[in-house]
């Protein structure tokens, strides 16, 4: 993962959670590593499409509950267009 980042040097990080701790928590995190890197985040399934289409993440994390899809749906359908990293992440735990 740290050779795909560093690579671009303005990479491109794709944050899909819509927990807005986990968002800032990861967010706060690459901002500390690794301040060049450009962090967006989305809540949906629908909005990672539309943002995955637009931006060309280089790192995608995806969390497995999304509310309107399951991350595994949004995994395949990345998958169909694109061999960019994705790591999936979840907070069930906590549930």
């Amino acid at each position: 993962l740290i050779e795909v980042l560093y690579q671009h040097q303005k990479s491109k990080i794709l944050i899909i959670d819509d927990d807005p701790d986990v968002v800032e928590a990861i967010t706060l995190s690459f901002g500390l590593q690794w301040p060049e890197a450009i962090v967006l985040s989305v809540q949906t399934g629908k909005e990672a499409q539309a943002i995955c289409q637009k931006e060309n993440p280089e790192v995608v994390l995806l969390d497995i509950s999304l509310p309107d899809t399951d991350g595994f749906e949004v995994l395949k359908w990345i998958r169909e267009r694109n061999d960019v990293t994705v790591l999936m992440i979840s907070a069930r735990g906590e549930e």
